[in-house]
């Protein structure tokens, strides 16, 4: 005869404490949508044994909208008044409010309403401790010196290409060791202006790529780990707390991923020519293929987060200490710069329409409200199941609109689980009530000099037959080891020399 099951379980992600269930083997176990018979877990036992099982948690949808009452369901064109408690319903007015506080006081609970404008500077942290990730691969071009002189000023690298586009030209020659921490080399750049001009573009190359990953990790763990708190007026429960995103007062009803196209100069995306790999011009991150992040209220007002600007030379950063670094894993590299890119455009700027058109919109994913991440997030706390993993990169091939390497794959499932830890830590600790107010959060300006006097567009510069023979010939003597890098550099400098007297005459 079979002995009982002993089963140790966690009733939810917020909670340490552990609960003894006394089952019988023949019995069957629910967990999630799968149901265990124990008689398969357990063939054959002679005592108690403990059985881990998963406990699914569920995604609290936040109010969409507030047009509807709660009570009478009335609707209105505008927005009516959203309970003061958990900001989960709305009502018409206060007679429908108290005649409904009897029935809606049992699920309204505690909820602690985090500003976002408070708590964005830890998704800009995030996503900054994922460009310098060691898992990710690192850019071509931290791996090949400089040849040319790309300097924020100089005009000359500014080329139109065969196919009519244009854009800042990077020429690279013999591969180098790059180091992962630390200055950019100077021996890899060696014409830089200074060395934070060298610094700054050994950043903008490593915000290069897996802008998509990045968003829709930081993303997920807010769905996972702020979305399914929930709040209790049991005192038999222990207490629990909803904690929800607000702007400026207004309860955000939905998030998720922008994609269109990021209106940036010319001069300041990039190509690269690899002159030891077949002289093939490699184009740069497509700012016509961009990705940020969208909040909407329950009012219905868009707000704009965008961490992915850096690489096109968008120099607003936010600076994120000291609050936000607590709880990152101990295997993410640590950041020794003081800001982080992040754009989010002031409220007021946005009231007096004064911003900059930075955006064009073409498409927007849910993530909040996606059905199969939804499903994902049941026991991530637990570690993903092939099926969530499945749903992740799903989704993500559905907003890139075409297959995705193994290698993206790969990284988002890992920032997706690294990224709820961080948030879930911050979450539990209550941390975001030590976060700097709104109008408290630091922010910096990384500009390269000459680059307020840059503002304009720089003509392009075409790639004339002749540059090209120059280029060929040189870097021919180069591979068959007649001349140095050094002579290759010079030679091409006295070429653009040559070539700017002529057209002059």
């Amino acid at each position: 005869m079979r002995s009982v099951t002993k089963v140790i379980y966690k009733p939810d992600s917020q909670s340490t404490e552990e609960y003894t269930v006394i089952v019988d083997p023949s019995e069957k176990w629910k967990a999630g949508d799968t149901t265990i018979p124990l008689t398969e877990v357990v063939d054959s036992m002679s005592s108690a044994v403990e059985i881990n099982v998963p406990v699914a948690r569920e995604l609290c949808l936040p109010l969409e909208n507030a047009k509807k009452c709660g009570r009478c369901g009335r609707t209105s064109t505008e927005s009516l008044k959203v309970c003061s408690g958990c900001a989960q319903i709305a009502y018409c007015g206060p007679d429908c409010q108290k005649r409904d506080w009897k029935t809606h006081k049992r699920s309204c609970g505690e909820t602690d309403r985090i500003e976002l404008g408070s708590f964005y500077p830890l998704i800009a942290f995030i996503m900054e401790l994922q460009r310098n990730d060691p898992f990710k691969p690192s850019h071509r071009a931290l791996g090949h010196q400089i040849v040319n002189s790309p300097n924020p000023w100089d005009e000359e690298s500014v080329v139109r290409l065969p196919d009519g586009s244009a854009s800042r030209l990077i020429i690279l020659g013999d591969e180098m060791l790059f180091p992962t921490m630390g200055p950019a080399p100077q021996d890899w750049w060696p014409t830089a202006l200074s060395d934070q001009v060298r610094q700054k573009l050994r950043r903008r190359f490593q915000s290069e790529n897996f802008l998509l990953p990045s968003i829709i990790s930081v993303l997920f763990a807010l769905m996972a780990e702020m979305y399914t708190t929930t709040s209790t007026v049991n005192p038999s429960d222990g207490a629990k707390r909803r904690a929800r995103l607000s702007y400026y007062g207004s309860p955000i009803a939905d998030f998720g991923i922008a994609k269109g196209q990021a209106n940036v100069k010319h001069q300041d995306h990039f190509t690269y020519l690899f002159l030891n790999h077949g002289m093939a011009f490699e184009k740069g991150q497509d700012p016509n293929d961009h990705y940020w992040i969208y909040f909407t209220t329950v009012g219905g007002q868009d707000v704009v987060l965008d961490c992915g600007l850096f690489v096109f030379n968008h120099p607003i950063f936010v600076v994120p200490f000291p609050h936000y670094a607590k709880y990152i894993p101990s295997s993410w590299p640590g950041i020794t710069t003081l800001g982080v890119p992040a754009y989010f455009p002031p409220r007021e700027a946005i009231k007096r329409g004064v911003l900059p058109r930075v955006h064009d919109e073409r498409q927007r994913f849910s993530v909040l409200r996606d059905e199969g991440l939804k499903e994902a997030i049941r026991f991530s706390h637990d570690g993903f199941r092939p099926t969530d993993e499945e749903a992740i990169t799903n989704f993500m091939e559905r907003v890139a609109g075409h297959a995705c390497e193994e290698i993206e794959e790969a990284i988002a499932i890992k920032w997706c689980e690294e990224a709820c830890e961080v948030v879930g830590k911050n979450l539990q600790n209550r941390e975001y009530l030590n976060y700097p107010k709104t109008d408290e959060v630091g922010h910096a300006v990384s500009e390269d000099p000459g680059d307020r006097e840059q503002s304009a567009l720089v003509p392009a510069n075409e790639l004339d037959e002749g540059w090209m023979k120059c280029l060929k010939k040189w870097n021919g003597k180069h591979r068959r080891g007649d001349i140095n890098e050094q002579q290759l550099r010079e030679a091409l400098q006295a070429y653009k020399a040559k070539d700017q007297r002529r057209k002059r005459q």
